[in-house]
């Protein structure tokens, strides 16, 4: 039976060591628990973590109480709560994070919750990059004193720019599907 115990011990311990995402414990936001991927995302070590309050790794006041009311609303009608966010890392360090949390028992709360933070800063700057080339693609497409479409594979207008308007005598919404 000891040896059942370790080895399962053992195997939990290199799934935390070896996930590609913090995962920790909190009670009542206090950090219990982190794995070394925690350190990792935060700068923060595992004993800098422990026993401290999450509110550590938040830029401010609101966002750490935004998290916290969202996700445990989540939970308690959910069994889950999962939430983008912001921590602020040791370092000064801003980082997009997805939070993911369930409690260990879900009739009590007191046993704490297991998160897991996966970095999204990289998804999010890719967003951002993508969002402002197609609204300068758009800017342009309707500045341009030309008639541009897209059609599907059908023949069906699915882009038609303003000047549909000047050239065709149609606003652009009348052709769209047609």
């Amino acid at each position: 039976v000891k040896t059942q115990i370790k080895e399962k011990q053992e195997t939990l311990n290199s799934i935390f060591r070896a996930a590609p995402v913090g995962i920790g414990l909190v009670s009542n936001r206090i950090f219990k628990w982190t794995n070394p991927r925690m350190s990792e995302l935060t700068g923060y070590s595992q004993e800098e973590l422990a026993e401290q309050s999450s509110r550590m790794i938040y830029p401010s006041e609101e966002e750490f109480l935004r998290v916290g009311q969202l996700k445990y609303k989540d939970i308690a009608e959910k069994g889950t709560g999962i939430i983008d966010t912001t921590w602020l890392c040791k370092d000064g360090s801003i980082k997009q994070i997805q939070l993911s949390s369930a409690y260990i028992d879900p009739d009590d709360s007191d046993k704490g919750a297991i998160f897991t933070a996966l970095d999204i800063t990289k998804n999010k700057q890719t967003e951002a990059t993508l969002r402002m080339s197609n609204d300068k693609f758009r800017l342009l497409v309707e500045m341009t004193p030309d008639f541009i479409w897209e059609v599907d594979a059908a023949g069906k207008y699915t882009y038609v720019s303003p000047k549909s308007t000047v050239l065709l005598g149609y606003q652009a919404n009348e052709l769209l599907n047609k």
